[in-house]
C-alpha cells in the first residue's frame, strides 16, 4: 500500500551543460529550432536549483554564449495558479557592435570601438505581465536607467519602458555615410550635395511584430550639430502604427516641439507637425550645414505629410505648409545702408557703381522683421509672400525649392527707404540648396544714378542753380529722358560723354 508523502519532495541540484556547437544541441532538443545554419559556437549552461517549503524554487543560473553572459538569480513559482518570478537578471557582452550585427549584418556605425554592453534589472510578476524595476543599460557612450513592463497575454508582445539619461549621442550609432550627410534642416528634408536620396526599399515589417510604449528623457540629445537640451520623448507603437506623442526640448537658444505618426501598413505613410520658438536662426543654419546668411531670432511652424517605400519616394511625395518669422536680425552679404548713403552723395556715377557693387557682395544689413509662408506639393516648395522690413529698406521675395533634385531659386527685390523714387535692387540666389550662388540685378538702379548725375551736372554747368538736398529727389523731365526700364548703364554713359563733347 502506497501512502502519501508527509511533505513535498525537496530538490537540491547543481548542473553544468556544455557543448562545442550549441546550435546542434539546441536543434536536437527543440525540433522547431529553425536557424540551424547559425553558428552559435561553444556554450556553457550552469545552474543550481533548490526547492523551498512554499513550493517555490531558488534558481541561480548563467549562460555563456557568443562571448556574452546571461545570468538569472531569484525565486520561481512554477506550481502556482499563475506561474510567477521574482529575480534579478543581468547580461553583458564585450563588444556591443558585434552583438548587434548578429541580427543586423549590415550594421556599420561610424564609430567601431564602442566597447562593452551591459543590462541589469529586477523582474517580477507572472508570465502574462512582468514588471521591470531598477533597469540599468550601458552600451558604448550611452547609459540609461528606468523601469518598464512586458505583457505577453495579448495579440502581440508589448514592451513598455520609462528611461532617463544624462546625455544621448545619436551619431556614433549611425552609418558613416549618414553622419556625413550633415544637412537635415529644421524646415524640410535636406540632403547634402554629395549624397543622392536613397531609392532602396525601406523595410518596416518589424513594426508590425511587437507593440511598445516609450518615455525617454535626457539632459541633452546630440545629433550631428543639433543639440536638444532637456530632451523629452513619448511614443507608442500599436499594430504597425507608430505615434510620436511628444518630442521636444531646448534648441538654438529657443524651444522645439514635434508630434507625428508613421503607419507601416500597406504603403508606409508619415505625418509630422513641428514648431520652433525663440531660436537663433544662425545657429540653425550652421547646424544644417547651409549658408548662414541671416542672423536673428526666429519662429517656425510646419505641418508635413508623405508616403512611399524609399527615401526618394517620400521626398518626392512630400506635401505640407509652413511659416517662418525672423526678427531683430541681420542679413549677411549685402550692405543696403552703404548703398543708400552713397546714393545720397552722387558725387560720381563711377564711384557709386564701384561702391554699390562692393556693398552688394559683402557687409550686412540689419532687419526688423523677415516673414513668409510656403506650401509643398510633390516635393516642390513654393513661397510667394516673403517680406523684409528694416529702417534702411523693405523687400519682397519669391522662392522655389525642388527637394528631390536639391535645387533652389530665390528672387528678392529691395526698395531703399530714403529713396522712394529709386528702382529696386534685385538679388537672386540660385543653384544647390547648400551652396547657392548670388546674382545681383542693379541695372535699373545704375541707370537711375546716371540720370541723377546728368541732371546735377547740367545744373552745375548751366545757370549755377543750387543743388537740391540729397534727401530729396531731383525732378525728372520725363519727356526728355527715356523710361528707367529701358535705360542700360553703358548706353546712358555713352550719351553723357557725347553730350559733354558737343
Amino acid at each position: 500500500m502506497v501512502e502519501p508523502l508527509g511533505s513535498p519532495v525537496g530538490l537540491d541540484l547543481a548542473l553544468k551543460l556544455a557543448h562545442p556547437h550549441t546550435e546542434r544541441l539546441v536543434a536536437f532538443l527543440v525540433d522547431e529550432f529553425a536557424p540551424r545554419r547559425i553558428a552559435l559556437g561553444p556554450g556553457v549552461l550552469a545552474a543550481s536549483i533548490l526547492t523551498r517549503s512554499d513550493l517555490g524554487v531558488d534558481i541561480d543560473a548563467s549562460l555563456n554564449l557568443l562571448a556574452g553572459r546571461l545570468a538569472l538569480k531569484g525565486v520561481v513559482h512554477p506550481f502556482a495558479a499563475k506561474p510567477a518570478i521574482d529575480a534579478q537578471v543581468y547580461f553583458d557582452h564585450p563588444d556591443v557592435v558585434s552583438l548587434i550585427r548578429l541580427g543586423a549584418l549590415e550594421f556599420k556605425p561610424s564609430r567601431r570601438d564602442f566597447g562593452a554592453v551591459s543590462l541589469a534589472s529586477t523582474i517580477t510578476g507572472s508570465l502574462d505581465l512582468l514588471t521591470l524595476t531598477g533597469i540599468s543599460i550601458s552600451a558604448g557612450p550611452t547609459t540609461l536607467s528606468g523601469a518598464g513592463r512586458i505583457e505577453l497575454g495579448g495579440q502581440r508582445p508589448k514592451i513598455s519602458l520609462k528611461l532617463a539619461a544624462d546625455a544621448l549621442e545619436v551619431d556614433p550609432w549611425l552609418a558613416a555615410k549618414i553622419v556625413k550627410a550633415k544637412g537635415v534642416g529644421i524646415a524640410v528634408p535636406v540632403r547634402s550635395s554629395g549624397r543622392e536620396w536613397s531609392r532602396e526599399r525601406i523595410d518596416l515589417g518589424v513594426l508590425r511584430t511587437i507593440d511598445t510604449e516609450l518615455e525617454l528623457v535626457a539632459k541633452n540629445l546630440t545629433y550631428s550639430s543639433y543639440i536638444i537640451n532637456d530632451f523629452a520623448l513619448a511614443a507608442d507603437l500599436v499594430g504597425g502604427k507608430l505615434t510620436l506623442q511628444r518630442f521636444g526640448g531646448g534648441i538654438f537658444g529657443g524651444k522645439i516641439a514635434a508630434a507625428g505618426r508613421l503607419v507601416a501598413v500597406d504603403t508606409p505613410a508619415m505625418e509630422i507637425s513641428l514648431k520652433v520658438e525663440q531660436a537663433d536662426i544662425r545657429q540653425a543654419a550652421q547646424a544644417a550645414a547651409s549658408a548662414d546668411r541671416v542672423r536673428g531670432v526666429f519662429d517656425y511652424e510646419a505641418a508635413l505629410s508623405t508616403r512611399g517605400f524609399s527615401e526618394f519616394e517620400m521626398v518626392s511625395s512630400l506635401q505640407g505648409t509652413g511659416k517662418v518669422t525672423v526678427r531683430d536680425g541681420v542679413v549677411e552679404g549685402i550692405d543696403l545702408e552703404a548703398v543708400s548713403e552713397q546714393l545720397k552723395k552722387l558725387d560720381g556715377a563711377l564711384d557709386f557703381l564701384v561702391l554699390a557693387q562692393k556693398a552688394m557682395n559683402g557687409g550686412s544689413s540689419p532687419i526688423d522683421r523677415l516673414s513668409g509662408t510656403y506650401t509643398i506639393t510633390d516635393g516642390i516648395l513654393r513661397s510667394d509672400d516673403i517680406i523684409l522690413r528694416s529702417r534702411t529698406a523693405s523687400g519682397k521675395a519669391r522662392a522655389v525649392i525642388n527637394l528631390p533634385s536639391q535645387e533652389v531659386d530665390v528672387q528678392s527685390r529691395f526698395w531703399l527707404s530714403e529713396h522712394l523714387n529709386s528702382p529696386p535692387i534685385g538679388v537672386r540666389h540660385v543653384g544647390p540648396l547648400t551652396n547657392p550662388r548670388m546674382v545681383l540685378d542693379i541695372e535699373k538702379l545704375q541707370a537711375y544714378v546716371l540720370q541723377r548725375v546728368v541732371q546735377r551736372g547740367i545744373l552745375r554747368q548751366f545757370g549755377g542753380a543750387k543743388i537740391p538736398d540729397a534727401e530729396r529727389t531731383v525732378p525728372v523731365e520725363t519727356n526728355k529722358l527715356p523710361a528707367l526700364d529701358k535705360i542700360k548703364p553703358r548706353e546712358a554713359l555713352q550719351s553723357i560723354l557725347k553730350g559733354l563733347m558737343k
